[in-house]
């Protein structure tokens, strides 16, 4: 493929050359470095650090080295933990950790690092899928402990985590804006559930009332 450059980015490319010859580093590179080890002499995981990063950066695309664990979208929607087997310019192939391998589109895949104070979605006891928030994650033995929003942790495997399709909202709308806060929080899902009872109770008989 041919490339048709300006002036002015030959002049850029050949002085960038001419570092690259001499040993000089890319000066975002030791910029990125230097923000990594000073954060990570704060206290800050490097993880979250770089992946703060990559959402600056607006560069979120997972890391699909074969083996690398991310969210994959499934036949129902949703997104579960797969572990990558290949990948090509459009496409990954992945191994679903329950035993299904599928070809995705690359642009349908999410990271999954699950760093700690990210949500996820957790298969939790009588509760069915309830929004999480991560508290640290075993790699090795693909556990991921959980806060339920309400004073109780649970361990769950990877096979029990899944994330929702990211949803197209119109940003205009203070009700989408809303219904979104409320969805994402378990507290306020509760308490939006207890004003619509409270609600409701003096509507309904109020109705019952009229029909007599």
């Amino acid at each position: 493929m041919s490339h048709k450059f300006t002036e002015q980015q030959v002049r850029e490319i050949l002085a960038r050359a001419e570092q690259i010859h001499l040993g000089a580093t890319n000066e975002q590179e030791s910029d990125t470095k230097a923000l990594i080890k000073a954060a990570e002499e704060a206290g800050l995981p490097r993880e979250a650090v770089e992946q703060a990063l990559r959402e600056r950066l607006d560069t979120q695309t997972p890391n699909l080295t074969p083996g690398e664990f991310v969210f994959a979208p499934s036949t129902d929607g949703k997104l579960y933990v797969a572990e990558v087997k290949s990948s090509g310019s459009n496409t990954t192939t992945v191994q679903f950790l329950i035993g299904s391998e599928l070809s995705v589109p690359s642009s349908q895949i999410q990271p999954a690092v699950f760093l700690p104070g990210s949500k996820v979605k957790a298969n939790w006891p009588h509760w069915g899928w309830w929004t999480c928030t991560v508290l640290s994650f075993d790699k090795p033995n693909r556990l991921v402990r959980l806060s339920d929003g309400w004073g109780t942790e649970k361990t769950f495997p990877l096979t029990e985590i899944r994330l929702d399709p990211p949803r197209i909202v119109n940003t205009s709308s203070s009700w989408t804006k809303l219904a979104a806060k409320i969805d994402a929080n378990p507290t306020y899902k509760i308490a939006a559930w207890c004003l619509f009872v409270t609600l409701a109770i003096p509507l309904f008989k109020t109705l019952i009332q009229i029909i007599r």
